[in-house]
């Protein structure tokens, strides 16, 4: 059976010809996670604040970094290679009122390192709250593209202080589970996405 650390290191460049911006982590490298948030600026910043001070407040004595993105293609690929970015897991923020946002999202998977589909990457529709009628996209559209690309999924709120440090911790338990920052042992997530979209 393979595992994360017989892809770790591995990058594969092949994917629609795509080069790799994001790849794994190398094997070895799990003292402090590396989380990449790819979204609207100020609420990338946002969810990365509550991040911290939630680890800080609850004493969860996570260690990870985070790198906030508004998009891949900012991203400049490197002199001697494609690959620009390691990390450990990818977050993605999910705006409803752009309807262009989930397809931008998954142009952007395919810049991502395959073995980041075992689990490693997460939707957050950080205003789930928004009545439907003022949504850009088809309600029925994110948990499509999450199970087409075996996503998870978390229904946050990043619009007051409660909801959004709740949203953050959600998605700190659910990333240091996956990459298995306590235990040791990296994880695939084998239950439906929507075990993570309960609403807050």
């Amino acid at each position: 059976m393979s595992t994360f650390g017989d892809y770790a290191g591995k990058e594969n460049h092949t994917s629609r010809g795509a080069s790799k911006i994001i790849c794994l982590h190398p094997k070895g490298n799990m003292n402090i996670l590396s989380i990449v948030i790819v979204g609207v600026d100020s609420e990338c910043k946002k969810l990365e604040q509550c991040m911290q001070q939630v680890n800080d407040l609850e004493n969860l004595n996570y260690k990870f970094t985070t790198t906030c993105l508004t998009s891949l293609d900012n991203v400049p690929e490197r002199e001697s290679g494609p690959v620009s970015i390691h990390a450990d897991y990818i977050v993605f923020l999910v705006d409803v009122t752009n309807p262009t946002c989930l397809d931008q999202i998954r142009e952007s998977i395919f810049y991502l390192d395959s073995i980041f589909l075992c689990g490693r990457i997460a939707l957050i529709n950080f205003n789930h709250k928004l009545p439907i009628v003022h949504w850009s996209i088809d309600s029925d559209a994110i948990p499509s593209l999450c199970q087409e690309f075996n996503l998870n999924l978390i229904n946050g709120d990043l619009t007051n202080e409660k909801t959004a440090n709740h949203t953050a911790k959600r998605t700190l338990i659910l990333v240091t589970t996956v990459c298995g920052l306590k235990t040791g042992f990296p994880c695939t997530i084998d239950f439906p996405y929507h075990v993570f979209d309960q609403p807050i």
